[in-house]
């Protein structure tokens, strides 16, 4: 009898303990997988925003609404004309380039575009950015600046 009561309780601590801890765990997992190798001039920043990102509407209006706290959040290659930094933004072309993904049952988020001016110099433009985000709230913003 006193096992059936022991083996009970323990039952029940492992239900009200370690359970939430796992889905703690899942619902804090980066599922945007391993980090890309830095290289000479090109790296990648990961964050977690906090911010549930369920569709391709909820990701522009991230991106809306960081633009000016990140340098790489300018997507200048989408403006009607681009590189002009007064232009406007072609948000129906942002949205139809936008590529959506699952990984470990997550929704991936995934734009690829280029910021800054176009220069004489190549040196100093910043190409190949790829922002994504997952379903859970991480980002990653990934690019390369000069040679």
């Amino acid at each position: 009898m006193k096992k059936k009561i022991t083996y009970t309780i323990f039952i029940l601590c492992f239900f009200c303990y370690c359970l939430p801890a796992v889905a703690n765990e899942s619902t804090q997992k980066d599922p945007l997988g391993p980090i890309k190798e830095t290289i000479p001039n090109c790296g990648e920043e990961r964050y977690n925003i906090g911010i549930k990102i369920t569709s391709k509407k909820d990701f522009i209006e991230f991106i809306k609404k960081n633009p000016k706290q990140n340098y790489f959040l300018k997507l200048d290659s989408f403006r009607d004309e681009p590189y002009i930094p007064t232009s406007n933004i072609n948000w129906n072309n942002v949205e139809q380039a936008i590529k959506v993904s699952q990984n470990e049952g997550y929704t991936i988020y995934s734009l690829e575009y280029n910021v800054g001016e176009i220069y004489e110099d190549s040196r100093n433009r910043c190409f190949g950015f790829t922002l994504r985000a997952s379903s859970n709230g991480y980002i990653s913003i990934y690019g390369c600046c000069g040679k």
